[in-house]
C-alpha cells in the first residue's frame, strides 16, 4: 500500500525541487543575459565607428589632395586622424592603429570617391562567446562620399564672364623670413577665388582656424629658434585648396 505524505511534507519537498530547478536554470540565464549585453556593445561599438568613418571619408571628400600629391600635405592627414581619434575616444572598441588612409579608386577629381575603412578590436565578456571567436572580435566601418572637390569649377562666376573657378586657390606670404627669437612674423593672406575662412599651421603644432581677418592675416611670435613650415587652407563653400612655405 503507498504511503502519503503529510501536505507539510510535500509542500517542502516542491519547494526543495523549485530552488534545484533554479540553481539549474540560473546559469543559463546568466549567461543569455551577457550574451545580450555583448550584442548590445558590439552593435553601439560599430555605430559610433561608423560614424566616424563617415566624418573622416567626408573630409577626404572635400580635401583629396592631403594624400595624392608627392607627398601629400602633412596638416590635412593629421587632421583626418584626429577627427577618426575624436569620433573614437569613448567607444567600448579599440580602433586599429594607424588608421588606414582614406583610398580614391577613382582618381581624386570631381566624379571619383574618397573610402574610408576602419577596423576596431572588440572585447566581448561572455566565456563562451570568447571560447568561440576567441578573446577580439574584429569590426568593420566603411563609408564613401563623392569627391565634392571643382564641383562648380566650369559654371560661369557671378559676374557673368564664365569659365571661373571658385574654389579658392592658396597663397601667402610672410613680412620677414628670419630673425632673432623671440621673432615676431605677420602672415598675409594672398589666395585667390574669394576664400571665407583660413586655417594656419605654424610648424610648431600651433594652429589657428576662423573666418575674420585676424585669421585671415594673422601675426605669430616664433620663441625657439629653429625652422618652420607654415601652412595655409583657404577654403569657402565650393572647397579648399592647401599652401605650405617654410619659415
Amino acid at each position: 500500500m503507498r504511503r502519503m505524505l503529510p501536505a507539510r511534507h510535500r509542500g517542502e519537498r516542491a519547494r526543495g525541487q523549485s530552488l534545484v530547478e533554479f540553481a539549474l536554470v540560473l546559469p543559463l540565464m546568466l549567461l543569455l543575459l551577457m550574451v545580450a549585453v555583448d550584442f548590445s556593445r558590439a552593435y553601439l561599438g560599430w555605430i559610433n565607428l561608423h560614424n566616424a568613418a563617415r566624418e573622416a571619408a567626408n573630409y577626404a571628400a572635400l580635401n583629396p589632395r592631403g594624400w595624392t600629391g608627392a607627398t601629400g600635405v602633412v596638416a590635412i592627414q593629421d587632421r583626418y586622424a584626429s577627427l577618426i581619434t575624436d569620433e573614437t575616444t569613448a567607444i567600448n572598441c579599440g580602433v586599429v592603429a594607424p588608421v588606414a588612409p582614406p583610398t580614391f579608386p577613382s582618381g581624386d577629381t570631381l566624379g571619383g570617391d574618397a573610402i574610408v575603412t576602419i577596423n576596431c578590436q572588440f572585447r566581448p565578456i561572455t566565456p563562451l562567446i570568447t571560447e568561440i571567436i576567441g578573446t577580439n572580435l574584429t569590426l568593420t566601418a566603411r563609408a564613401d562620399f563623392p569627391i565634392r572637390t571643382g564641383a562648380i569649377a566650369s559654371l560661369p562666376t557671378s559676374g557673368g564672364g564664365g569659365g571661373g573657378n571658385p574654389i579658392p586657390v592658396a597663397n601667402f606670404s610672410a613680412d620677414q623670413l628670419s630673425g632673432v627669437a623671440p621673432l615676431t612674423v605677420t602672415f598675409t593672406d594672398l589666395s585667390s577665388n574669394a576664400p571665407s575662412a583660413w586655417s594656419w599651421t605654424f610648424g610648431n603644432g600651433a594652429a589657428r582656424t576662423g573666418t575674420t581677418l585676424a585669421e585671415q592675416n594673422p601675426t605669430y611670435t616664433y620663441d625657439t629658434p629653429g625652422s618652420y613650415t607654415v601652412t595655409l587652407t583657404a577654403s569657402n563653400v565650393n572647397g579648399s585648396d592647401v599652401e605650405t612655405k617654410g619659415l
